[in-house]
């Protein structure tokens, strides 16, 4: 079995390395970044080594470059990363599922429950 990337992108320390130890605990292997504009170059230097990324993990409301911000930019400057299948998880209010959000295969509300994380990303990643 080929060994699944995980890119997690969220600004808040905590919950970045919470989501990071939770899914190393699934066997997943993680990458870790704080918002969208960090994460373009990782995304360009990870997939050169030849370990792409098999799913990512992305916060809406971060700094320096949102999670809205960071997927348009994707989609636009790096159209074969385009295809990496993107959980959007977020804490603003109302139900997640209808917030209009492109390019998003999964939307997770925040606080987030673990097995709605393991389900998404195995659902993800199940193609790969």
């Amino acid at each position: 079995m080929i060994r699944k990337n995980i890119l997690i992108i969220e600004d808040d320390p905590d919950l970045r390395e919470t989501i990071a130890f939770a899914l190393q605990a699934e066997g997943y292997s993680t990458l870790v970044a704080s918002n969208g504009r960090h994460v373009l170059d990782l995304l360009l230097e990870h997939d050169v080594v030849g370990e792409p990324i098999s799913c990512i993990v992305l916060d809406l409301m971060m700094p320096e470059m949102d999670g809205q911000e960071f997927l348009e930019t994707l989609h636009s400057r790096y159209p074969e990363m385009a295809k990496i299948p993107v959980l959007v998880a977020t804490a603003v209010g109302g139900n997640v599922q209808t917030v209009s959000i492109p390019y998003a295969v999964h939307r997770i509300q925040k606080p987030m429950e673990l097995d709605e994380l393991y389900s998404a990303v195995r659902e993800s990643c199940a193609n790969l």
